[in-house]
C-alpha cells in the first residue's frame, strides 16, 4: 500500500506508526525500514521510527550503528539504504516501509518486494512518497492499482 502527499502532511509519521504496530502484533519477526540514502533513513526515517516506538514504550534493545531494533515483542527491526538494491538480496522479512520512495529506484521496490517472504508466508510492504507524476514509477505500482 502507498500513502503519498505533499511536504510536511506527515507521511514519514504514518510509516513509522504503521510499521510499529504491525511488527508489535507479531512474535520475533523482521522488517526493513528502506530509504533512498543512509543519510536520509537516519536523519528522518529511522530517527521518527525510534521517537515513535520510545514514546509508545516498544524498544526493548537499540543498536544505533547498526541501525537494528528489538521490539517488545520480539520482532526486530532493520533499517537499509535503496542505493545499491542487489544489497538487498538474501535476508527474508515479513514486511517492510520504504519512506521517500519517490527517490528510489524502481528496482530497490522489486528486490524487496522479493524480499517478503519470512516464514514461508507473502509479507506486507508499505510506501510512503510524493508524487512524482504519472510516468514515475510509485504512480504505476501504487496509483493504478486496483
Amino acid at each position: 500500500r502507498g500513502y503519498f502527499g505533499g511536504r510536511g502532511s506527515g507521511k514519514t509519521l504514518v510509516g513509522a506508526y504503521d510499521l510499529l504496530t504491525r511488527a508489535r502484533a507479531v512474535r520475533n519477526r523482521k522488517f526493513m525500514i528502506l530509504a533512498p540514502t543512509y543519510g536520509l533513513l537516519e536523519t528522518v526515517a529511522w530517527d521518527t521510527f525510534i521517537a515513535l516506538a520510545d514514546q509508545m514504550g516498544a524498544i526493548r534493545r537499540y543498536n544505533r550503528s547498526k541501525l537494528h531494533i528489538t521490539l517488545d515483542s520480539g520482532s526486530k527491526v532493520i533499517g537499509k539504504s535503496a542505493e545499491f538494491p542487489n544489497r538487498l538480496r538474501g535476508p527474508s522479512y515479513s514486511g517492510a516501509w520504504i519512506d521517500e520512495a519517490q527517490e528510489c529506484d524502481h528496482a530497490a521496490y522489486q528486490v524487496s518486494i522479493a524480499t517478503l517472504r519470512e516464514a514461508g508466508q507473502m509479507g506486507w510492504l508499505t510506501a510512503t512518497f510524493t508524487p512524482r507524476g504519472k510516468e514515475h514509477w510509485t504512480y504505476k505500482v501504487f496509483g493504478l492499482a486496483e
